[in-house]
């Protein structure tokens, strides 16, 4: 067994309806884009030699040389990871606002599959790269605090996807006649969510009933199209600015969730959010921040507003036979608005903790 360290201070040691989303899913992980596909049925890649470029996709059978170093000893180990492609168990302590004006501290655990893949197609003016992030069956649990009859707060997701395309000569074509060339400085992406399941902490007190009740937060489906002015051209650095649609529904125990009432929430186009991500070339630090505002039109006929805002930093200090150790820490908050007579809630969270994850490259 070798141990890699990679904390500067420390000395060098050498997861009908489930068969429908496993479709889907592995249609995604599988899809390229248009010109990638192109390239690569060129025989021989003359189309790529004639334009000066190539068409290179990262996979996780083939890691880079420049991935690892040799010892004094000979051995060879790895110094250069992908945080965005790793299985990882994650176990820390977590303080939280109790909704009664305390902080409440917690054991937090969780789990997250992470997938990119890269394309990178020509050469010079002609360069164009896509980045394509999968996150799949990915979230947390408080498994010893229980607000809902018996369910421990938590957050999982069933799954994500981040798309991003970056072209070093950016244009947008006018259909005149003749066709118009029109410089656009962006980036552009799509960031798609589906299936978001959230158990707060702090339970509701509903009109009529003398006990708090517990209730869930379901975000069905979050989809945004995003621009990025930063054009980094860079594996997990990017700016998005994003404007998009969302779908919500909160689930209120009346008193229990088996009696439950429900208030859905459209955002018809009214959905703005920030993410601004930064790793390093070696892939030891990464930084994910997160913004978004939504006003909402709910099913009572009324106008409502949810927020969120998410930060989070990840450290790798060791590698175990090339495999990543690492902490990590986690600032979540959430306006959860109110609903079904139901007060609006602030949900804080701060957790430190460490990963234990699993290279998929």
């Amino acid at each position: 067994m070798i141990v890699r360290c990679f904390a500067p201070n420390l000395r060098r040691l050498t997861f009908p309806f489930w068969g429908i989303v496993l479709v889907f899913v592995s249609a995604v992980l599988l899809w390229k884009p248009r010109s990638a596909r192109a390239d690569e049925s060129t025989a021989g890649g003359e189309k790529n030699a004639r334009s000066g470029g190539e068409t290179t996709s990262d996979s996780g059978e083939d890691k880079r040389e420049s991935d690892y170093q040799i010892s004094e000893k000979g051995r060879k180990f790895r110094v250069r990871f992908d945080p965005a492609s790793r299985v990882s168990l994650t176990m820390g302590g977590s303080a939280y606002h109790d909704g009664n004006g305390s902080v409440a501290p917690a054991v937090e655990t969780g789990f997250s599959f992470q997938y990119r893949k890269v394309y990178r197609t020509g050469a010079g003016e002609g360069r164009v790269f896509w980045q394509i992030d999968h996150q799949l069956v990915s979230g947390w649990v408080r498994p010893f605090v229980r607000p809902a009859d018996g369910v421990p707060s938590l957050e999982a997701t069933l799954y994500r996807a981040t798309l991003l395309r970056h072209s070093e000569s950016p244009s947008i074509v006018l259909p005149v006649s003749p066709p118009l060339t029109v410089g656009f400085p962006f980036d552009v992406g799509l960031d798609a969510e589906l299936g978001k399941v959230t158990v707060p902490v702090v339970p509701v007190t509903l009109p009529g009933f003398e006990k708090p009740a517990p209730w869930v937060h379901l975000g069905v489906v979050h989809a945004a199209f995003t621009l990025d002015p930063w054009r980094p051209g860079v594996p997990g650095r990017a700016l998005a600015l994003g404007i998009g649609v969302r779908y919500d529904v909160d689930v209120y125990g009346a008193p229990t969730l088996s009696a439950p009432r429900f208030v859905h929430r459209i955002a018809p186009l009214t959905s703005g959010s920030a993410r601004f991500r930064y790793q390093t070339d070696d892939g030891i630090w990464m930084m994910d921040v997160y913004a978004e505002a939504t006003p909402h039109w709910t099913s009572e006929n009324t106008w409502s507003f949810f927020g969120a805002a998410h930060a989070r930093v990840d450290r790798t200090l060791i590698a175990i036979n090339d495999q990543p150790i690492g902490a990590y820490a986690d600032v979540h908050y959430q306006y959860l608005p109110e609903g079904a007579g139901a007060p609006a809630l602030h949900d804080v969270r701060a957790t430190l903790g460490v990963a234990a994850s699993l290279s998929l490259k």
